[in-house]
């Protein structure tokens, strides 16, 4: 598991390491995609993308966009993973709380 870094590192440190473990969501997030959706998984690859520090997914099923580590505030822990938004065309199924369970297990 990666180390944090120092309470004082500075925003490219923090950034850097926040688009590091987006890097590593990204695969999870097109795991969970391919169990709960029946896409082919080509067409998942195309559909989630990581851009900075957030990684999403979105299609005519579901529309995901997480941030991971925002810049430390006195509101925010820095090791913080903000759902920005979770939306499934089908609700009430499970879907958001299989995410956030998803989410937990990976969590260190």
């Amino acid at each position: 598991m990666p180390t944090l870094p120092p309470t004082d590192a500075s925003d490219e440190e923090l950034s850097a390491f926040a688009e590091e473990r987006c890097e590593e969501l990204k695969p999870y997030v097109a795991e969970f995609i391919l169990e709960r959706f029946t896409y082919k998984p080509r067409h998942v690859q195309q559909r989630v993308w990581r851009t900075f520090a957030t990684v999403s997914a979105l299609s005519l099923q579901f529309d995901i966009y997480i941030r991971i580590f925002v810049k430390p505030k006195n509101y925010w822990p820095r090791e913080c993973l903000v759902l920005a938004r979770i939306g499934f065309t089908k609700e009430r199924v499970g879907h958001g709380r299989a995410l956030v369970q998803r989410l937990v297990e990976l969590a260190p």
